[in-house]
């Protein structure tokens, strides 16, 4: 189960786990597409200068972004796709958010 809060002050989202499924460790599909997501969300906040911190392991990004309005639509558009693929597929991720 991949687990993902989101926080709004300070911008925050933290992704832990895996998804779960048949297949070979790292080709499971929505994990992938979770990845995607994530790391270009990453590069996008990266590039604009508005990442603040960032920490990643196995199974795990925790990612700090800094004010301003480009960096929270950068956010609120990657989130959109999170939220799609947590409402198709429920059994492998889950969505808190806190602060809004």
């Amino acid at each position: 189960m991949i687990t993902i809060e989101i926080k709004k002050e300070p911008l925050r989202i933290v992704s832990r786990g895996h998804a779960t499924g048949a297949g070979l460790a790292g080709a499971n599909l929505v994990c992938c597409a979770v990845s995607t997501l994530l790391y270009t969300l990453l590069s996008a906040v990266e590039d604009s200068g508005a990442l603040s911190d960032v920490s990643l392991a196995d199974g795990f990004m925790d990612l700090a972004i800094g004010p301003g309005e480009r960096a929270a639509c950068m956010v609120h558009t990657v989130v959109t796709g999170l939220e799609s693929l947590a409402a198709q597929y429920p059994e492998s991720i889950k969505i808190r958010k806190e602060g809004g």
